[in-house]
C-alpha cells in the first residue's frame, strides 16, 4: 500500500528511525531538566557513534520536530539557547504528536497560550534557580569550607558535592538527603529547607548551575 508516495513499510521504518533519534536526544540530556543546545548536540554525536553525519543544522530540525511533539521546549538560559526536557525516554511512545492530531482534524494551528505560559514558567525557574544557586554556594562555602576564599581546589570540592547532590536528587529526594547526611551533614537543614520551600526542579537546576560554574558566591 502506498501513502503519499511511500509504502506503509517505508512509513513504519521512518517512524522507527525518528523514535530512535528522539530517544537518543532525550538520553543526551542525562539527568538534566534544562541543558544547553550545544551540550545536547555534542552528547548526541557521541551516542550516535563515529559514523554520525548529523550536522548542527540537521540537529536543529530534529529539536524543532521534537518540540512539536511536546517532548522538549526551547528557552534562553543565561544568554544561550537551551532546551527543557518534558518527558523521560521510556515515555516517548506514550505521547501523541499534537501537530499530527491537528492535521487529521483539519486544523494545523498550534495554540500559542500554553507555549507562552510554559516559556514564562521556564524563565521564572531559571531566574529563581540562579538566585538559589548563589545563596546555596555561599552556604556551602560557609559550612563546608569555613568561609575561606574559593581557590581552584576549594571550588572543585564544592562543585564535586553539587554534582553528587544533583545525581542523588535525580534518583529521589530521599537519595539526596541520604547523601547530604553521609557526606555534608552540616548542609542537611539548608537542603531540607530549599526542598520544602522551592521544590526539586529549582534545586536540581540550582545544583546544575553550581556544577557548571554559572553561580558565584
Amino acid at each position: 500500500m502506498i501513502i503519499g508516495g511511500r509504502s506503509v513499510s517505508d512509513e513504519m521504518r521512518l517512524e522507527e528511525k525518528e523514535k530512535n533519534i528522539d530517544t537518543s536526544v532525550i538520553y543526551s540530556f542525562g539527568s538534566a531538566i534544562i541543558e544547553f543546545e550545544d551540550v545536547i548536540f555534542q552528547k548526541f554525536l557521541v551516542m550516535s557513534g563515529v559514523n554520525s553525519i548529523t550536522t548542527k543544522e540537521q540537529f536543529g530540525r530534529i529539536l524543532s520536530r521534537m518540540h512539536s511533539k511536546g517532548y522538549i521546549a526551547p528557552l534562553e538560559f543565561l544568554g544561550r539557547k537551551a532546551w527543557r526536557r518534558l518527558v523521560v525516554e521510556d515515555r516517548l511512545e506514550d505521547r501523541l504528536d499534537p501537530i499530527s492530531v491537528q492535521k487529521r482534524s483539519g486544523d494545523i494551528t498550534m495554540p500559542s497560550k500554553p507555549e507562552k505560559l510554559q516559556r514564562e514558567r521556564d524563565e521564572r525557574l531559571v531566574s529563581e534557580s540562579r538566585l538559589i544557586a548563589e545563596d546555596l554556594l555561599k552556604t556551602m562555602r560557609g559550612k563546608l569550607l569555613g568561609g575561606r576564599d574559593l581557590d581552584a581546589k576549594a571550588r572543585q570540592v564544592l562543585v564535586r558535592h553539587a554534582a553528587e547532590m544533583r545525581k542523588a536528587l535525580t534518583d529521589s529526594r530521599e537519595e539526596l538527603l541520604n547523601y547530604v547526611r553521609s557526606n555534608t551533614p552540616s548542609m542537611s537543614e539548608p537542603m531540607q529547607r530549599i526542598l520544602n520551600s522551592k521544590g526539586e526542579d529549582v534545586l536540581l537546576l540550582s545544583l546544575r548551575l553550581i556544577e557548571t560554574g554559572y553561580a558565584s558566591s
